[in-house]
């Protein structure tokens, strides 16, 4: 089981990782597009998610691993969003 949530938490770091480079490179991928009309926040609950499950992975460096690059996309992400709902607004 602790394999399985160690799989979970990589596939949320990937999956995050993803929607956050399809935003700076400019990927015009209609299911990415799809996923930010509906929330701008979709990766950042990806990442927690992410970080919940490496908190119950494999003991040791890999634990250890999944959660230090879980969160840290969530914290980039977290910024991110941050700027983008109260940085871009007219004064």
């Amino acid at each position: 089981m602790r394999r399985f949530f160690s799989g979970v938490s990589v596939i949320c770091f990937l999956f995050s990782l993803f929607m956050f480079m399809a935003i700076f490179q400019n990927w015009n991928i209609a299911f990415v597009e799809y996923l930010y009309e509906i929330s701008l926040f979709i990766p950042l609950f990806a990442g927690v998610l992410g970080v919940i499950s490496a908190c119950f992975s494999v003991k040791g460096l890999e634990r250890i691993a999944l959660l230090s690059l879980n969160a840290l996309m969530v914290i980039y992400l977290g910024g991110f969003s941050f700027v983008a709902i109260y940085g871009f607004q007219d004064p």
